[in-house]
């Protein structure tokens, strides 16, 4: 549905705002191939993009929030109007419940309510009715295991952080061989267990390298494109950019985050390109690690590889995926 015909019909709408991923998207599926100009027969309705909350650090906006809007207005997410705290999702709230509760759907028709990254909905913000209408088929980044209903929901990856930097490494075209048995650096700050993992894992004598993001021992896209594993966990949420940059780095990711269903888990299991090690044993991820062979670890690389670029790499490549899912509910 164009942004135009929906506020023609829901005239409520016209004050928000979206953001520049939520514009990629609505581009995306104006053009897409599968869409029909008869709206009676289609079989999964897209609604314009006010719910893709932003993405900022460190995708778009340069770590300012003002940048990321592609059409002006309230924000589709966690702000609402600047300086009006009482309109934190407001837009949010009130464009899902124009959807579920007054759009009229054909009898065959599924809907897909697209959050993006999700930073707004971290939480699960909206009305609980949302998440659980059985025409809805939720897309969104930061899927909580306890929420997502598997087969049907679909959990995205955070978009893949595309910087001109880390071509300077990459063992491809430089030659540089993956030394560094496990690799991480981040920000230590945002959850206890990264500087608990730290604690137990760091140690340089055995190729383990978990580091903050002000240690100058390696770049950051350095210490990726060297480690043949690679960290990815939980922050201040579920979820962590870490995730596309490690899997497209060619390292083998190693997901430490007990509520986070893995992206695009219906296309490709994680389990067929990663480890995942729970919260509560990260001491055995060292054994974890060495009890994996060589020729797994190359099959581990090889299929992560192959899921970056199929279904990752740009965010075009992440909404075919979500439509080429979101179409076997129907």
């Amino acid at each position: 549905m164009t942004v135009e015909d929906f506020e023609a019909q829901f005239p409520e709408v016209r004050p928000c705002g979206y953001t520049i991923h939520g514009a990629m998207s609505y581009e995306r599926w104006l053009h897409h191939p599968a869409r029909i100009s008869e709206s009676q027969h289609a079989s999964i309705v897209i609604f314009p993009p006010f719910l893709v909350d932003e993405l900022n650090w460190p995708v778009y906006g340069g770590g300012v929030w003002e940048n990321n809007f592609a059409r002006p207005g309230e924000n589709p997410g966690s702000h609402g109007r600047p300086g009006d705290e009482k309109k934190i999702g407001d837009c949010s709230r009130r464009f899902e419940r124009l959807i579920r509760n007054e759009y009229i759907f054909e009898k065959h028709q599924r809907y897909l309510l697209h959050f993006g990254r999700s930073g707004f909905d971290r939480g699960y913000v909206l009305d609980s009715a949302a998440y659980v209408d059985e025409r809805a088929i939720v897309a969104k980044g930061e899927a909580l295991i306890g929420r997502h209903r598997a087969g049907w929901d679909i959990s995205l990856p955070p978009p893949f952080t595309d910087q001109p930097l880390r071509f300077r490494h990459i063992p491809t075209s430089t030659g540089t061989n993956r030394s560094i048995l496990i690799g991480f650096k981040g920000d230590m700050g945002t959850h206890e267990l990264r500087s608990k993992i730290r604690d137990k894992l760091h140690d340089p004598s055995r190729q383990i390298f978990v580091l903050s993001k002000d240690d100058d021992t390696f770049e950051y896209w350095e210490l990726l494109s060297r480690s043949i594993f690679a960290l990815v966990m939980r922050g201040h949420v579920a979820f962590s950019y870490r995730f596309s940059e490690v899997v497209c780095s060619g390292a083998i990711p190693i997901l430490i985050s007990d509520e986070w269903v893995p992206p695009f888990e219906d296309l490709v299991s994680f389990d067929q390109y990663g480890v995942r090690v729970p919260e509560g044993s990260i001491s055995n991820v060292y054994d974890v690690v060495r009890g994996i062979s060589l020729e797994r670890r190359k099959q581990l690389a090889e299929q992560g590889s192959r899921f970056c670029h199929e279904y990752m790499i740009s965010p075009w490549h992440q909404f075919d995926a979500m439509i080429k899912i979101a179409l076997t509910r129907v």
